[in-house]
């Protein structure tokens, strides 16, 4: 920005770190991605295949699922050692052999272990623009005539070579899964099999 922060004052250097943290929340959001490494504990429901698909990605490790009903630890990616309560992480995005419908609390780490230097790169400069142009003002001279004007989109709005790098970390494609639930299946009645019949 050809500005030394520690010449800033105090005003301008609270300004330079608002405009970091929106420009890293609108690529946080766009991207739907996470880029620094956390852990957290999710209530989440498996569904009619016994399936639950982790949205946050990545994921770096599994480090517990605990059934909500039962409040019993289940036995991950072992054979069973505590009758039924036993459910497998595929090393990526999903959860299976749980029961139909059950509902867990699971314990995982995401996200990336330092942020992408080109991820870095982009939050770089949309900062810049937008400290050095905090009202998205253009200009334009034509001969002894200048058109001055503030653009209606958002000051963090990145420009075509910034998406293409944050595209790279979005998730574009989906999927559904759908599945017949004639009757309600306690995941509890052990007098079923995993999926729910007798």
């Amino acid at each position: 920005m050809g500005q030394d922060y520690t010449a800033m004052t105090a005003l301008q250097q609270g300004q330079l770190g608002a405009q970091i943290t929106g420009a890293s929340a609108y690529v946080i959001q766009y991207c739907s991605a996470v880029f620094v490494s956390t852990t957290d504990t999710l209530r989440l429901t498996a569904d009619g295949y016994s399936e639950i698909d982790l949205a946050q990605h990545p994921v770096t490790t599994v480090n517990t699922v605990t059934d909500v009903y039962t409040g019993l630890a289940m036995t991950l990616n072992l054979p069973g050692t505590a009758g039924y309560y036993q459910v497998y992480w595929d090393g990526l995005q999903k959860l299976v052999c749980l029961y139909p419908w059950q509902t867990v609390d699971v314990n995982l780490t995401y996200g990336f272990s330092s942020v992408p230097d080109d991820i870095a790169s982009v939050v770089t400069q949309m900062t810049i623009r937008t400290f050095l142009n905090p009202t998205n003002l253009s200009d334009r001279r034509v001969g002894d005539v200048e058109y001055r004007w503030t653009q209606p989109s958002s000051v963090f709005t990145p420009n075509a070579f910034e998406v293409t790098i944050m595209d790279v970390y979005r998730e574009t494609e989906f999927s559904w899964r759908l599945a017949v639930r004639p009757d309600y299946i306690d995941p509890h009645d052990f007098s079923r099999n995993r999926w729910g019949w007798y």
